[in-house]
């Protein structure tokens, strides 16, 4: 009956918004967005066409315009962006095992098209990801939960190889409405300018990429649809529901719903504390359905015996407040945080807390280099094995990001992880990052 009734919930979402875009008369003509629904979709990755003219140190894409054509795409609604990103990463004291120097890196495929600028309707954003994986990180060298490479970890279970993880449509209705759907990331609901994303920008560990309390309840790439609500300045509210199992190697639409239905649910207030922006962000996730517990591909615990477990929950809350900021150039510098409460009973992390300053922009002369501190420190579930577990874990990580031409960058990052693992000590992972967009 669990499964019948979660098809019922997201075909009539489905249902609901085909019929709201059928209906609306807005859609006949121009569609403003307002600022504050475009900063919560900018993590969907809408942003303004950059001006790839300009020498080879001055451009933001190293193969610059293609004879005008980047130019012509713009005009006419389609951006395509091509960036690779590579690691190199070694523990260099304690973890699970010293090793030598691990290489691993991706190449990103993002294809997004306006379909007002492309002649047809307004309020129209379809956005495309594809990613291609390989080498080896330090993740398992490490010895933390939590990896020290964000970006390879979204891959576990799939391995190296070439993937669609995302492909997902957006439809504003008003400024302040709209709605999307597609196989999508339900972590982009923990958004945060200082510390969010894949590991190729901020931080590297995925303790500072999202809240990992949400891990077992959102894939990283899933089918499901969802709302976006702007209902007064300042105040955002997302619905999203999805597929329990979806997988980066898969469509999911053979299995789509069989085991499972989540459901995601963000509260976002933007404010102005000391005259500078900021955000905070509040968050719960539920799952019903059967589902494995204590277990996700991107949380590094031994293999555990697979168990079924009908429904879990997490509530998550971030904020991010700017100390300097420069609107003219969207660039600045705060602090940031992160608190995570779960299911113990099928969550391997019941608590996770995190705090820590980054930003742009702290040298002066240097205004597009990126940097950051973060500390964490997560607990873990009693129903794990006491045998494997010390019972928490906390980690330190320091990185800077140096602009060294607009489309080519290299980053420094130190780890230091005091991990959960008994069979592990506490590791120092040194690493060098680069990033080529093209």
């Amino acid at each position: 009956m669990k499964k019948k009734i979660s098809r019922h919930r997201i075909k009539s979402i489905f249902g609901l918004s085909a019929l709201i875009y059928l209906c609306s008369p807005v859609l006949a003509g121009e569609t403003e967005i307002s600022a504050f629904v475009l900063a919560g979709m900018e993590e969907r990755h809408l942003h303004a066409a950059p001006d790839f003219s300009g020498s080879l140190l001055e451009r933001p894409g190293m193969t610059g315009e293609w004879g005008g054509m980047r130019q012509r795409l713009a005009d006419h609604g389609i951006q395509l962006d091509v960036t690779l990103h590579q690691y190199f990463q070694s523990v260099v004291d304690g973890g699970r095992d010293i090793d030598d120097w691990e290489d691993s890196g991706s190449f990103d495929y993002r294809l997004e098209l306006d379909t007002e600028k492309a002649g047809l309707w307004s309020g129209g954003i379809l956005e495309v990801h594809g990613e291609t994986y390989f080498g080896m990180p330090a993740n398992l060298s490490g010895g933390g939960l939590m990896p020290v490479n964000t970006d390879y970890s979204l891959s576990e279970g799939a391995g190296n190889g070439t993937y669609l993880p995302h492909v997902v449509y957006t439809q504003m209705l008003s400024e302040s409405f709209g709605f999307f759907f597609g196989k999508l990331d339900p972590s982009e609901g923990d958004a945060n300018s200082l510390a969010h994303g894949s590991g190729d920008e901020r931080f590297q560990n995925l303790a500072f990429s999202f809240n990992p309390v949400t891990l077992i309840t959102a894939p990283y790439s899933t089918l499901g649809a969802g709302l976006i609500w702007n209902p007064i300045d300042d105040v955002a509210f997302t619905f999203t529901a999805y597929d329990l199992e979806g997988e980066i190697s898969t469509s999911g639409v053979d299995t789509a719903f069989d085991d499972g239905t989540a459901y995601n649910a963000i509260l976002e207030l933007k404010t102005g504390f000391f005259d500078q922006p900021g955000y905070q962000r509040f968050g719960f996730t539920y799952a019903e359905g059967d589902f494995v517990s204590l277990n996700d591909p991107r949380i590094l615990l031994p293999p555990l015996p697979a168990h079924k477990e009908d429904g879990s929950w997490s509530a998550f809350y971030n904020f991010e407040q700017h100390i300097q900021y420069n609107p003219e150039t969207d660039q600045g510098w705060g602090v940031f945080g992160r608190v995570g409460i779960s299911d113990e009973e099928t969550n391997p992390i019941p608590l996770f807390l995190s705090a820590g300053v980054g930003g742009t922009g702290i040298f002066p002369g240097r205004p597009n280099d990126r940097f950051g501190i973060g500390y964490y420190y997560l607990e873990t579930s009693d129903q794990l094995p006491g045998l494997i577990l010390e019972g928490d874990e906390q980690g330190l990580e320091i990185f800077y990001d140096v602009e060294v031409t607009p489309w080519f960058r290299v980053a420094g990052n130190l780890q230091v992880i005091s991990p959960a693992l008994k069979s592990a000590d506490t590791a120092v992972v040194f690493g060098l990052r680069s990033g080529i967009t093209f």
